[in-house]
């Protein structure tokens, strides 16, 4: 039986993992497939070793291949999510995948150092990254010597195969860069596929073609390995809680941060009990309202105020079909998966 997600460790754990595993010094080529849940892996994969694991909260891109690159908990590096203010100065509210600043301070000691101590050359695959370039990401690829800017689904609309093919492109160019050992993350955004079109028969086929590509790589004695960030469920938005949300923030002077299905509200110290009275009334039937302080692993930067979706009814762009965020079972379920190369 499958351990319940709040059972389960933690996706922190990722980097531990990968650096117990170069001591095998061979390849290591790691399959970064943000969106994906670890049941549906484990639902179309009969080679690796899978193990389910629990992402972090909240289960945004941002928060959780940071704390899966670094190893550290959300309080530990600071991300929180997408929009949250970067000090504790009202107008200082940013879009993590639109900044580029350096006020942050993001943790920079990860895999790719983690390789490169142990001999290895670190590289990335980093196209589909490319949209979101900035600060968040030049932390979470520090270290890597080389960068390949292959897109797979960031790029026009593309077949299966034409996305397998570009897999199959990018790691064969970074085996033949590597005279050592190398570890190859490759960063593969089927969330933004997911967002629209849901896990559909192009996903569930390019996730097969994952399989097939990792069982290869292992019968040429390189290692494979996937991993996930979060899940999506979902969503239908709602405009009469947009509404609401609206009112309320003009209301009682308060301002919104966070990204998807959770969002946090940063409110003046005399109205907060009220806001949370408000909000409560307004939401309270389709969402938690949760001051910060109630919350485990939150870091400063987040609100005071937290409002967690606990179904499809929420606020998202009119054309999503699938969002994240929040703490679902499906949104919190991520996985590990190993295909070992023979010794």
């Amino acid at each position: 039986m499958t351990a319940n997600p709040a059972s389960r460790s933690s996706q922190q754990q990722f980097r531990e993992r990968l650096r117990a595993r170069l001591a095998r010094n061979t390849h290591q080529i790691v399959f970064a497939l943000d969106g994906i849940p670890g049941h549906l892996v484990e639902m179309l994969w009969n080679t690796p070793v899978i193990e389910r694991w629990r992402a972090v909260f909240p289960t945004t891109s941002t928060t959780g291949w940071l704390s899966s690159l670094t190893g550290l908990s959300v309080k530990a590096h600071g991300i929180p999510g997408v929009v949250f203010r970067a000090s504790d100065q009202p107008d200082s509210l940013i879009n993590l995948c639109q900044y580029q600043g350096e006020a942050l301070d993001i943790p920079t000691e990860n895999i790719f150092h983690d390789a490169r101590r142990s001999g290895y050359l670190s590289q990335a695959v980093i196209g589909d990254l490319l949209p979101i370039a900035g600060a968040w990401t030049r932390a979470l690829l520090d270290g890597a010597a080389l960068l390949d800017r292959t897109a797979f689904f960031t790029a026009p609309p593309q077949s299966v195969q034409a996305r397998l093919d570009a897999l199959d492109a990018a790691i064969e160019r970074a085996l033949q860069r590597a005279a050592t050992p190398t570890v190859v993350w490759v960063f593969i955004d089927v969330d933004q596929y997911i967002h629209t079109h849901g896990y559909d028969a192009h996903v569930l086929a390019f996730l097969r073609g994952v399989e097939t590509r990792a069982v290869a790589l292992a019968q040429r004695g390189i290692d494979a390995i996937a991993h996930s960030d979060h899940g999506l469920v979902p969503v239908i938005h709602d405009a009469q809680i947009a509404h609401h949300i609206a009112r309320l923030c003009h209301t009682f002077d308060a301002t919104m941060g966070g990204a998807g299905l959770t969002r946090w509200f940063y409110v003046p110290a005399p109205h907060l009990t009220a806001f949370q009275r408000a909000l409560t009334a307004c939401l309270g039937e389709v969402a938690d309202v949760i001051p910060a302080a109630e919350l485990d692993d939150v870091p400063a930067r987040a609100g005071d105020l937290f409002l967690i979706a606990r179904g499809e009814r929420f606020i998202a762009p009119p054309h999503y079909r699938y969002e994240h965020g929040a703490r679902q079972p499906d949104e919190l379920d991520v996985f590990y998966a190993v295909w070992e190369a023979p010794c």
